[in-house]
This record gives structure tokens, C-alpha cells and sequence, in this order.
């Protein structure tokens, strides 16, 4: 059977599967708000997270738990809060990133928001331990032009630094600077300069990171840094769609040919060992979920969804729903 959620505005979810539930962030011109749902859709419970300054639209682009579920963290963006920056500006410099952290159970007390610096664009914190996330911000920012009201363009932003935050103390336990910069600053192709998408960190203390010019830097444990090029010539990581890992080393990378477009022309198995890549054609895919053990799920255009035990481009037809969403998650 098929539950609809109807929902006002950006939307992440998160299921916490100690308790059987669905965490929504819902946000919208009013602010955030977190709607808890049982795993059939019936409501339980919401409340409100929180109003940004009048004016101010607030995104929300990731969502995840602590391992003990304890904890739900989000990232949120506020536009338009740069210097000469309006609503709808340049996202590099005129959007303010949080990172949110809430208890689940008591949301409206126990919230603790991280201010993030503006160029931190759409960072993608990466649980770590029990409490302690990777998250990734470009480096210093130097604006580039300016509009005839003063409002900036353009910009671009020094290399990537990786902190590692415990969540459950807001404290930052130590950073780590990059020296690379993506190969590509390309302003016909984005006003914006690459930046990151994904952070990969190893075990041996080593870090990757994947660029949104589909540039992935390898920083090892010595601090030496190499870098490839993870897609086919001339395509970018799908704007909507994050990186996911099929196995502990290789990649899968929905791309497009422009950085806006909202169907993948395909995916690419990026092999975090080598720097190689194969590629795989599945035009008009929309949405991708990972289902652990190689498995995915894809979600067509026209709604319908469709399951490989690998991504090895045979898929079977498994649903066909007549929605059109942006962002599925698991719930069983």
C-alpha cells in the first residue's frame, strides 16, 4: 500500500527505526517545521523549529540521525543575507548555512544551531562515531563582479576545510585545509565555482571529496593530494540527486550535461581505489536511493519505480506511482 504526505515546502526525511517513525523537516517562507509520522503515514506529531527574519526563504537540503537515534541534524540555508545580496542572489555569497541539531522528542528546547560561513554552500554533513560529523565548507571568498546595484555575481572561494563536529556539544575537535582546487572554474557553465558535494572520509584518516564539476580530490593521510576527474567529458554531478556509495570504494554519480537539469542521462561507478570510472546509460531518471548490499532504486520521470540488486542497468519494474517527487527515502 502507498501513503501520501502532503507537505508546504522543502522537505527532507529521516526514518527513525527505533521507534518506527517518519521525521519530516518541512520549511517554507514561516520557517522549519518537524512532522513526525508512523511508517503507515498516519500523523503523530509536529512542531515548529523555529522562523527565520521576515523576508527570508529557508531551505532545508540534508537530514540524518546519530547512530543512538537520540538526535536529528539538519542543514539549513537562509538567502538573501549577504552584503548587497536579495532574495534569489548568488547562492555563494548571499546564502547563510546552518547546521541544526534537535532532539527528536523535545524539539522545541533542545535545538542547537551551528552557524555555518557564508561560501559553506549546501554542506553534507557525514556521521562519523556516535556524535561526530564531517562537514565540509569552501575556503575564503573573493567576489569576482558585482551588478550596477552592488549586488555580487560572481565569486569563488579557496579550497575546501573539513571539520569534525560533535553534535552533541556543538565543539569542533580539529579541521583539516585542503591545497586543490577543482580543475574547473568555468562561469559559462555556473556563476558559481565548483564546489563540494560529497566528503568521503576513510577509515586510515584519509579524505575524498567530490566537487559539483564532478572534480574528486584525494587528500591521504600524509597530506598528500591528487585529484581525477570522476564523470565523462563535459557532464556534472545531477543537481538534486546526492553521490551515494555502492560498496565501501566505489562511488555511483547520477549525471547530467548541465547543472540544472532534473533527469539523469546516466550514472557513473567511480572507483575511489584507481580514480577509473565506468558508465552507465539510464536516461530520464529522476531519483536514485541506495538500498544497502548494491542494491538501488530508481525513480523515472513519469513516476514509475524501478529496482537492481546491482547497477549493472537491468532493472526491475517494481511500482509505478503517479507522483513527482524529488526526494524518496526508504521506510521499508
Amino acid at each position: 500500500t502507498a501513503a501520501t504526505i502532503v507537505t508546504r515546502g522543502e522537505v527532507q526525511a529521516v526514518i527513525r527505526e527505533s521507534r518506527g517513525e517518519l521525521l519530516v523537516i518541512d520549511a517554507d517562507q514561516g520557517g522549519a517545521t518537524l512532522r513526525v509520522f508512523d511508517l503507515n503515514g498516519q500523523p503523530l506529531r509536529e512542531a515548529a523549529l523555529g522562523s527565520p527574519p521576515t523576508g527570508l526563504k529557508v531551505f532545508v537540503s540534508v537530514a540524518g540521525m546519530t547512530r543512538d537515534e537520540g538526535l536529528l541534524f539538519y542543514v539549513t540555508v537562509r538567502q538573501g543575507v549577504g552584503e548587497g545580496c536579495r532574495e534569489g542572489g548568488l547562492g555563494l555569497l548571499c546564502d547563510r548555512p546552518a547546521l541544526v541539531v534537535v532532539d527528536p522528542d523535545n524539539p522545541t528546547t533542545q535545538a542547537r544551531r551551528i552557524e555555518l560561513p557564508l561560501g559553506c554552500y549546501f554542506p553534507s554533513p557525514v556521521l562519523l562515531e556516535r556524535t561526530v560529523v564531517a562537514l565540509t565548507c569552501g575556503g575564503p571568498l573573493e567576489v569576482r563582479a558585482r551588478a550596477a546595484d552592488g549586488e555580487p555575481i560572481w565569486a569563488t572561494n579557496g579550497p575546501p576545510v573539513v571539520s569534525f563536529v560533535d553534535l552533541a556539544t556543538g565543539a569542533v575537535s580539529r579541521e583539516v585545509a585542503f591545497r586543490t582546487l577543482p580543475f574547473e572554474q568555468d562561469p559559462t557553465i555556473s556563476r558559481n565555482p565548483a564546489v563540494p558535494r560529497v566528503t568521503i572520509p576513510f577509515v586510515s584518516g584519509a579524505i575524498g571529496i567530490l566537487f559539483s564539476d564532478g572534480t574528486y580530490v584525494f587528500r591521504d593521510v600524509d597530506g598528500g593530494e591528487s585529484e581525477h576527474f570522476a564523470l565523462p567529458a563535459g557532464k556534472r554531478p545531477l543537481n538534486l540527486t546526492q553521490p551515494f556509495l555502492v560498496d565501501p570504494s566505489t562511488l555511483a554519480i547520477p549525471f547530467a550535461s548541465r547543472y540544472y537539469d532534473h533527469e539523469s542521462e546516466g550514472v557513473a561507478l567511480f572507483s575511489l581505489a584507481d580514480g577509473s570510472h565506468r558508465v552507465l546509460t539510464t536516461p530520464g531518471v529522476r531519483a536514485w536511493l541506495p538500498l544497502g548490499n548494491g542494491a538501488v532504486l530508481a525513480e523515472y520521470s513519469d513516476g514509475a519505480l524501478h529496482w537492481s540488486t546491482a547497477l549493472e542497468g537491468d532493472f526491475l519494474t517494481v511500482g509505478d506511482v503517479r507522483v513527482d517527487p524529488e526526494v524518496v527515502t526508504v521506510v521499508r
